[in-house]
């Protein structure tokens, strides 16, 4: 008679023990969720196309040197992730689960943008920059998004107009043309610098200040 045994141990992680398994599982899932929404952007552009672990894992030298944070978890960890989206596949054209999904943690992510970012889970990635900003001697400041994206950087116009495609900035007033993502980074931007030169002088920042050309604020981020 064939008797099995098992062992079950709890590990009790404390302080810096803590930060790194949960900077693990965020960077774990970061890739995760890079990786599948490649692998559907793949799929939209060639429907023959077919999840390649090897492909994906050529990607991840690449994605260190973009998100230098990445190269602070295990390797092996990151590796797994994409093992892990091989078999949420496998899983899914078995037709025994689902099409896989990206993993979330405390967030909804916004039809439109770009999802292997947002389903990361901004919890992680904030705590991330917020961590590294202290080491360097910096701050981090949270910017509200709305309108980021649809705002001219040039005449302060707001119109859902003025981006008529995902990637296309044109606004309908000026005429103003750019990358929609680089407009949404320099209203972003200048929201930040209004916000911190408001909280030094005390003032209360209306919404839309830090969003036109003409307003000017002063900070260093990272000293």
């Amino acid at each position: 008679m064939l008797v099995k045994k098992a062992f079950r141990f709890e590990l009790m992680p404390k302080g810096g023990h803590i930060r790194r398994m949960k900077q693990s599982c965020g960077c774990a899932r970061f890739v995760f969720n890079r990786a599948l929404a490649y692998q559907k952007d793949l799929y939209e552009s060639d429907k023959t196309s077919r999840f390649s672990y090897t492909r994906l894992a050529d990607f991840l030298p690449a994605w260190k040197k973009e998100f230098p944070w990445l190269k602070d978890c295990h390797s092996q960890m990151l590796q797994q992730s994409l093992k892990d989206l091989g078999s949420a596949y496998r899983n899914f054209f078995s037709k025994r689960t689902g099409f896989p999904r990206f993993k979330r943690k405390g967030v909804r992510a916004k039809s439109g943008l770009n999802r292997s970012i947002l389903d990361q889970g901004w919890y992680g990635f904030r705590r991330q920059l917020e961590y590294k900003l202290a080491w360097k001697g910096g701050i981090l400041v949270a910017v509200t998004p709305q309108n980021t994206s649809r705002r001219c950087p040039e005449c302060g116009y707001v119109s859902a107009e003025n981006r008529q495609t995902q990637a296309e900035f044109r606004c309908v007033a000026c005429g103003f043309e750019e990358n929609a993502d680089l407009v949404a980074a320099i209203n972003i931007l200048r929201a930040g610098l209004a916000r911190i030169a408001c909280e030094v002088n005390g003032a209360v920042m209306p919404s839309a200040v830090g969003t036109h050309r003409g307003d000017q604020g002063t900070c260093a981020l990272v000293r």
